[in-house]
């Protein structure tokens, strides 16, 4: 069996995916600056090269309005391989604090819907 799994961010209709550079990291972070968005965490097992299971959910967040200088001081806080692998805030650490609101499941938001794995795999036969 293989998990894959992976999540973007919903801007309006604009699909935002992880930043490759840092100067595109903070450009993404400018545009999410004071709205609200979407992020969408999608994960699915397969198993001899056929896809036996899917599941994709999505939570609502709302960022603070903030300046370039507290964004770009979040940036300088985030490793360069966190960043690149987890997109732009990491919600289970200084991420939250980028946010003045989040509606929906954290694992989600981690990229990784936790609880649905493992009903998935508590029913599995």
């Amino acid at each position: 069996m293989v998990l894959g799994a992976d999540s973007v961010i919903d801007l309006n209709g604009e699909l935002i995916s992880k930043p490759e550079t840092r100067e595109e990291a903070i450009e993404i972070l400018k545009k999410l600056n004071g709205k609200k968005h979407n992020l969408i965490s999608s994960v699915c097992i397969s198993k001899n090269g056929s896809m036996i299971w899917n599941y994709t959910d999505k939570a609502e967040l709302t960022m603070k309005n903030m300046d370039n200088k507290d964004l770009e001081t979040y940036l300088s806080k985030i490793s360069d391989e966190a960043l690149y692998a987890y997109n732009v805030y990491q919600i289970e650490g200084e991420g939250k604090n980028l946010f003045s609101q989040i509606k929906g499941d954290e694992n989600t938001i981690m990229g990784l819907p936790i609880m649905k794995i493992k009903e998935y795999l508590k029913n599995y036969k």
